[in-house]
């Protein structure tokens, strides 16, 4: 997966081939989608993975962590009020917290 800033998408690809082999995002609020203005780059800069796969993404104008399956299915998200900045992101594989740096410091979102 690598995430498309301009386009506010994040793309998957094969890695023997480097085919695209799939693509979620756009433009939005809903689930899967990245926020931000028409001009403003707004898209996910920040992936992280935990051991199952799930991928956590952030959406840096849309002040919010979201949670895809491996496939790219929205599981959940995780905002934080009108924080910009919501980045960088980490998984702990051997708890599943989750690490969230933005404009005011570091949180901890326990597994989600």
């Amino acid at each position: 997966w690598v995430g498309e800033i301009s386009e506010r998408f994040l793309e998957r690809f094969d890695v023997a081939t480097g085919d695209r082999t799939g693509q979620i995002g756009g433009h939005g609020t809903e689930p899967g989608k990245f926020d931000g203005s028409s001009d403003v780059h707004a898209g996910p800069t920040d992936l992280a993975f935990d051991s199952a796969g799930n991928i956590y993404v952030n959406d840096p104008q849309g002040s919010r962590i979201m949670k895809l399956s491996p496939t790219g299915t929205a599981l959940g998200a995780f905002t934080f009020g009108k924080a910009e900045n919501v980045e960088p992101v980490a998984v702990d594989p051997r708890t599943g917290n989750v690490y969230v740096g933005r404009d005011i410091g570091v949180d901890i979102v326990c597994p989600f």
